[in-house]
């Protein structure tokens, strides 16, 4: 049993993979002219913005250019939907008295303008956004800061994500990994995971 559960964003809380590509895809139009397919940019998800637009260009100044019409499109865009039974969920880990957080790859400044729409931010004791460590995930930092501000065990935890960076970050930090399924793509490296998760409520198994 767990007493903490952390929660990736994109593609584990927040069904936002189309919201967000569609933003980057006319972001690198508009900086570099480049013309991509919504399936050709599906890489960048679960990537720290720097780390996505440095797929694209080395350019230093180019890079911030994407990253910033990047986060302008995604302000302007309609906030993409949570996942089914995720409130639910949280509601009762709530009640359970689980201790929940965020690690995400996203900035504060990206959550303000989608994920944060939702109003869902006080069912989390803790918030990790990618500006608020050196290193982003997959590297072990952000939920090393997740422990430390909860004061949870690690093997007391378990990382809820949908990709293998999130994968890679949980066995780093030395805690277990479970896969939302709902999200995730169809990759041999995400076998893995510790569990695998058929729809949110599924999480309620693994806490008293």
């Amino acid at each position: 049993m767990y007493k903490t559960i952390l929660f990736d964003i994109d593609g584990t809380l927040l069904d936002s993979e189309k919201n967000l590509l569609t933003a980057f895809q006319s972001a690198l139009r508009d900086v570099l002219h480049l013309s991509r397919s919504l399936t050709e940019l599906e890489a960048v998800i679960g990537l720290h913005e720097i780390k996505a637009a440095a797929l694209f260009t080395k350019n230093p100044e180019e890079q911030n250019r994407i990253i910033r019409l990047w986060t302008e499109y995604v302000k302007n865009s309609p906030a993409p939907p949570l996942f089914p039974q995720a409130v639910q969920t949280l509601l009762e880990l709530r009640d359970r008295q689980v201790v929940t957080g965020i690690v995400t790859s996203k900035t504060a400044e990206h959550m303000k303008h989608d994920f944060n729409k939702h109003q869902i931010n006080d069912l989390f004791d803790v918030l990790i956004t990618s500006d608020q460590t050196s290193h982003p995930k997959p590297h072990p930092e952000p939920l090393e800061l997740a422990l430390q501000k909860t004061g949870s065990s690690k093997d007391a935890c378990l990382y809820v994500g949908d990709t293998y960076s999130d994968l890679l970050c949980a066995k780093n930090c030395g805690v277990s990994f479970a896969l939302a399924l709902w999200g995730a793509k169809d990759d041999p490296r995400l076998g893995d995971a510790d569990y695998k998760l058929r729809q949110f409520s599924d999480l309620l198994a693994f806490v008293s």
